[in-house]
């Protein structure tokens, strides 16, 4: 394979394929393949994503994030006013085994 040139997928852009290949090596698309319909694709997307971007909004695009938030941090203090609770019992606990 040191003689050989090669050629360039226009698709995956692979360098592997040489002349004596009709199709590339990783793809599989015909040498001298136009991607065209590919790239039209990537042209819709491109501009989709771009209007999407334009189109944010305010918060309501994040209540949900706020909601779960929120939830979280009402089950870290449910579970913060418990432990102080049960730290309150045990002390009550030892102080009426010493008291006896």
């Amino acid at each position: 394979m040191q003689g050989k040139r090669r050629w360039k997928c226009r698709l995956c852009e692979d360098w592997r394929n040489t002349d004596d290949m009709p199709s590339c090596k990783t793809c599989g698309r015909l040498r001298g393949h136009e991607p065209e319909k590919y790239r039209q694709r990537l042209r819709e997307i491109r501009s989709f994503n771009e209007e999407a971007l334009d189109e944010e909004g305010g918060i309501g695009e994040y209540w949900g994030l706020l909601v779960g938030l929120v939830f979280l941090l009402i089950i870290i203090g449910a579970l913060t006013w418990a432990y102080l609770e049960d730290q309150k019992a045990l002390a009550n606990h030892g102080e009426e085994l010493h008291a006896e």
